[in-house]
């Protein structure tokens, strides 16, 4: 070793003390012992192995220590830094390394270390510079970048070709690290470059990319290069690949996650102690059996936590462990949790040991044992109690030998029988058991595996097999249904058969009114929807000729429930299921599937035509009104048909269409059937899909909202606009109204749709009351909304229309519900109190489709009614006869005396337009004024101050 202190060697100092480029960091006090260290690199620690806790002696040659160790006490003696170089075996080489030592406190030394092997071997071999320096460089281990200030290459060797794929013309020239570096690494680059040019060295690690693509993690030793003047104009750069290392630090670091993953999830408790069992680390399950933390673990002995009883033979166990009498041992002992009380465990300890043989660690695999020790203990009460349960059973409880002669029985049993214990005990199994097996049905039961009690007898003890179908002969000769259960049990030192038998009369009874409950109607006593079910796939499987299913619906049974109330309804219902069972023969079924809906299964009719007969005959029936509570009650039912002489047919094919049916029948006027053809399910299918494509629709903002003015036939100009809704499809293009709003309304998406509608009208109208300010003493430009029959008839739709407005700040007086006629004439008091509450709020109301409902004067002048909308089938006849004419007049004329303005809708020409003025009608819209139109349309309508062209009188 040599010194080589003084200020014209190569060793910077960052601010924190330590050399640039520093391989390892340690710290030793004056006797040479570690008190800290570092590896900059995980490879590095090869250099100085096993140093933690021990003194530099024990890393490095007694020369190399003592001469360390001499400047250490220089530096300690004269509080100066020294530098000093030592050479050190290296995996099986000799390295040259360079020492800076300087102060650190009292009698603490900080020594930085780093590799000049290189440095050296190329100073050693200087006389030639050219020629050796050119053999070091190509015959280098590492490859070697020489660049310029912006890391453009100067010179390389062979060892970088083949690291990275590329010739020494390819690299030459080039920028380093925009070549050979993937883009993410460039800033980081950058910073070391500029590092490296105040002269600073430094070793990193990157991952290079190959002229291949292919990527490999290398080690740089970056150091500046500086021309003869001093001045830096460059850098060096040695390069190892280091892609090995690197996966095998990734692979011990996964290896350490999963036994560390292993160790904290363990279902079992793991400890780890010393030699003298004190706790090192121990996992949760260990924690959460002993109560206490891992801190407060940390540091007890095992037998601190053990029941002092155990604490003995644990330490004669572990004395026999360390010394290599035992490999491992088991037992059972007893810890004591942290709150006080006792777990029973079984630990299982085993010992590591170093490459001497000496014992390390002690490894405890604890299992918590406690509920078996319970359990264990309870088997022993149970032996004692057995006798005293075995009398007091609720159970009667038979003891028999494998002949079936009865060795033993409880009192219960003497009760369930009817016999005393002495006449029991004079019995056999034989003699009250009514299904006892023939002697041929024991002879195949023992060449299939054995009988019952054979395979009893051959089990373990307290295996239990459970008969529900046996029956008893009590000793007056009654017999009675019993649950039994055998299992073999020791007794008096012999294996016998334990019976016990519970008479399950009630249950058996509440069975049979169970499986009636659940196969029948508990309204009328008729088959249910699974009993239908049942019998018709039966029917179908074992058919002789044809089968008919015919569906049944009540018509307008809802106004029989709602005027008359549901109990009235139950009773027409249980009428119903009368009338149809006199209509059928014995043979065939009439079941009730819920609500008002009945199916008749017709079995072996020859042709379509008894199936319609059938269904005349029902229609016939139900014509005569029923009588209730002294009312006479009309209903009719509507019937679909569907035969079948297939025998592909299936249930739920046959109920679906004769479904479809009846509805093919309700919509061509109800009390009447129709027979299904195919075609009916190919438009279900149609509108649901239908349906499926609206749902989506909605939820992908496919509908769109336009407007159509409805204009003043005084003034000529827009009094309001209607909001209309459209749905332009991706797939199916432009859908119209008047083929999904049914589907809407059917499926109560119309409610969602409504609320779409709504919120953003009063969000345009709010926009549009800034345009058309109205007038003193006017009410201001109007939008109207119409309310769809379901969103009449919530409860809530007052509160929730305000909160819309509240919303969008819109005058309450803008807003013009539309509600048809016949929503509002549909329970007319309900609705009455619905239009009051909207009122309230301030909105104003119309009444629309007027003249294709059926109102009554005397309620149309109770609602709060502000316009009265002429259905445009009306204004359509206008000028083609004098009945639409009537028609019209009398309306407006109606409106008036009633306080309303009435609007026309449908209007397409000057003929009509002129009529509506002679006739007195307030507002108009239709194409001859405006088609629905954008809002964006409107609003420049709007905002033009144009007024629409109307002729005058």
């Amino acid at each position: 070793m040599s010194s080589v202190a003084g200020p014209d060697r190569d060793v910077s100092v960052t601010h924190d003390g330590e050399a640039a480029g520093t391989d390892l960091l340690f710290r030793i006090n004056r006797a040479g012992e570690f008190l800290g260290f570092e590896a900059r690199a995980p490879g590095n620690r090869r250099v100085l192995p096993g140093v933690a806790g021990g003194n530099i002696r024990d890393a490095v040659p007694p020369e190399v220590a003592d001469e360390i160790l001499g400047y250490a006490s220089r530096v300690l003696d004269t509080g100066e830094a020294q530098t000093c170089e030592c050479r050190l075996p290296v995996d099986e080489a000799l390295r040259d390394f360079e020492l800076l030592l300087f102060p650190e406190g009292e009698d603490e030394v900080r020594v930085a270390m780093r590799d000049v092997t290189l440095r050296r071997f190329v100073e050693k071999e200087i006389g030639d510079p050219e020629m050796h320096f050119r053999t070091v460089v190509e015959n280098l281990g590492e490859g070697l970048l020489i660049t310029d200030v912006d890391d453009v290459v100067l010179d390389t060797n062979s060892q970088m070709t083949r690291l990275t794929g590329y010739g020494r013309e390819e690299l030459l020239g080039q920028v380093a690290y925009k070549l050979l570096l993937p883009p993410e690494w460039w800033p980081e680059m950058q910073r070391r470059m500029r590092t490296r040019m105040v002269g600073l060295s430094e070793r990193y690690e990157v991952e290079y990319r190959r002229k291949d693509g292919s990527l490999f993690w290398a080690e740089i030793t970056g150091s500046p290069y500086n021309n003869a003047s001093g001045e830096t104009v460059g850098t060096i750069g040695a390069v190892s690949d280091i892609t090995s290392r690197k996966r095998a630090e990734e692979a011990l670091k996964e290896s350490e996650a999963w036994f560390r993953a292993i160790f904290e999830q363990a279902a079992l408790g793991i400890s780890i102690a010393d030699p003298d069992r004190r706790l090192l680390k121990t996992n949760a399950a260990y924690q959460a059996l002993t109560g206490y933390s891992e801190e407060e673990l940390v540091g007890k002995k095992i037998a601190d936590i053990s029941h002092p009883d155990d604490v003995p033979l644990d330490t004669e166990l572990n004395v026999k462990l360390c010394s290599g009498e035992l490999d491992r041992y088991q037992r059972e002992k007893r810890y004591i949790r942290k709150d006080g009380s006792v777990a029973w465990v079984h630990p299982t300890i085993s010992v590591v040991r170093d490459d001497g043989g000496e014992p390390r660690f002690l490894v405890g695999m604890v299992e918590d044992v406690t509920g078996r020790k319970a359990t264990e203990q309870a088997l022993k009460e149970s032996e004692r109690r057995f006798r005293q349960l075995f009398e007091q059973s609720v159970e009667a409880l038979f003891v028999h030998d494998a002949s079936g002669r009865f060795v033993d029985c409880n009192s219960q049993a003497c009760r369930l029988l009817g016999y005393s214990r002495e006449e029991m005990l004079s019995l056999s199994v034989s003699d009250v058991s009514c299904d006892m097996l023939t002697g041929e049905e024991r002879e195949r039961q023992e060449k299939a595996g054995g009988t019952l009690w054979q395979r009893v007898m051959a089990g373990e003890v307290g295996t239990f097999a459970v008969i529900n179908q046996e029956r008893n002969r009590r000793k007056d000769g009654t017999v009675i249904p019993v649950e039994v259960r055998v299992g073999a049990v020791d007794y008096g030192g012999q294996r016998m058969i334990l019976t016990s038998v519970r008479d399950i009369t009630e249950r058996r009874e509440l069975e049979e009114r169970l499986t009636r409950q659940a196969f029948h109607d508990p309204l009328t006593g008729l088959p249910n929807r699974t009993l239908l079910m049942d019998r018709l796939e039966h029917a179908l499987s074992g058919r002789r000729g044809g089968l008919a299913v015919l569906f049944l619906d009540l018509d307008n049974f809802k106004v029989v429930n709602d005027s008359l109330g549901h109990e009235a309804g139950d009773r027409l219902l249980v009428s119903v299921g009368r009338r149809l069972r006199e209509c059928l023969r014995p043979s065939d079924t009439v079941a009730r599937l819920g609500g008002d809906e009945f199916t008749v299964l017709l079995e072996e009719v020859t042709s379509l035509r008894e199936a319609a007969w059938v269904a005349e005959r029902i229609l016939e029936r139900m014509r005569p009104p029923f009588v209730l509570e002294g009312r006479e009650i009309g209903v009719t039912p509507s019937i679909g048909i569907v035969f079948s002489d297939s025998p592909g047919d299936r249930p739920g094919d046959l109920l679906r269409n004769a479904d479809l049916a009846m509805f093919q029948a309700k919509n061509a006027g109800k009390a009447r059937y129709e027979v299904f053809e195919p075609r009916m399910h190919q438009e279900a299918l149609d509108r649901l899909k239908l349906e499926s494509d609206l749902r989506r629709a909605i939820d992908r903002d496919e509908l769109k909202v336009c407007y159509q003015p409805k204009v003043s036939l005084g003034s000529g100009e827009v009094f309001a606009v209607e909001a209309l809704v459209r749905w332009e499809s991706p797939q199916r293009g432009l859908v119209l109204p008047e083929k999904f709003i049914p589907v809407a309304e059917e499926t109560g998406l119309i409610e969602r749709i409504g609320q779409v509608v709504l919120e953003e009208a009063c969000r345009r109208a709010r926009g549009w009351a800034e345009i058309c300010p109205s007038r003193p003493g006017e009410p201001p430009l109007g939008v109207c909304v119409n309310l769809s029959a379901r969103q009449f008839r919530r409860a809530n739709l007052a509160a929730e229309i305000s909160q819309v407005l509240r919303e969008t700040g819109l005058d309450p007086a803008t807003l013009i519900l539309e509600v048809t006629e016949s929503a509002i004439m549909e329970d007319a008091e309900d609705k009455a109190a619905q239009l009051d509450r909207l009122k309230d709020i301030g909105v104003r109301l119309a009444v629309d489709d007027f003249g294709t409902g059926y109102s009554s004067l005397a309620y149309l002048s109770r609602f709060p009614l502000d316009f009265l909308k002429i259905d445009r089938a009306f204004v359509e006849g206008l000028g083609n006869g004098r009945r639409e004419s009537t028609l019209v007049s009398g309306i407006i004329t109606l409106a008036h005396t009633l306080g309303m303005k009435v609007v026309a809708e449908g209007v397409e020409n000057n003929d009509q337009l002129s009529r509506l003025r002679e006739l007195g009608c307030d507002l108009v819209q239709g194409h001859r004024f405006w088609k629905p139109a954008s809002a964006e349309a409107v609003t420049r309508l709007l905002d033009s101050g144009t007024v629409a062209d109307i002729p005058g009188p």
